[in-house]
């Protein structure tokens, strides 16, 4: 039996949902999704009352909506895995006084930012569709704010 979706009054962005172990989420290929700003549509799903009290497991699901839409230039504490639903485009990557590298991506691609590397998103086809899994949770549950990031020097974050 599908477990009906609940949204909190969470400031991670529009239309977070909190799951239950066992919860579905249809059609991710499609799902409707808020505004998260900047040409993207998005929604972040954490974890409530799972197993043994476990919330150190969230995902995103986003969508470009225009072929100048972004991510910020950003790091963070843990590592993402992103799995492209649909559409193309490229992430550009940078370790610690490393050099820049681009990371072209399509429908079915599977791929791994690390913990602390600079990364960023932009589409190729608009509609391009991504979805994110990481462990900030645990950076919650020890009390580091989990949207902790750190803006590559000479970028603004503009999305929600």
């Amino acid at each position: 039996m599908k477990q009906p979706e609940h949204y909190g009054n969470a400031t991670e962005g529009p239309n977070t949902v909190r799951y239950l172990a066992g919860h579905l989420f249809p059609d991710l290929r499609n799902r409707a999704m808020g505004d998260r700003g900047a040409g993207m549509l998005g929604v972040t799903v954490g974890a409530e009352g799972d197993m043994a009290g476990n919330q150190l497991f969230e995902w995103e699901l986003r969508e470009f909506t225009g072929a100048d839409s972004t991510t910020p230039e950003h790091r963070h504490l843990w590592e993402t895995v992103y799995f492209i639903l649909k559409g193309n485009g490229y992430a550009t990557l940078q370790k610690e006084g490393g050099p820049e590298r681009r990371l072209d991506w399509k429908e079915g691609d599977m791929f791994l930012v690390e913990a602390n590397e600079y990364h960023n998103h932009r589409p190729v086809s608009v509609g391009a569709r991504f979805l994110q899994f990481k462990a900030s949770g645990y950076f919650r549950g020890v009390g580091i704010d989990p949207w902790t990031m750190q803006n590559k020097p000479g970028t603004k974050v503009n999305v929600r």
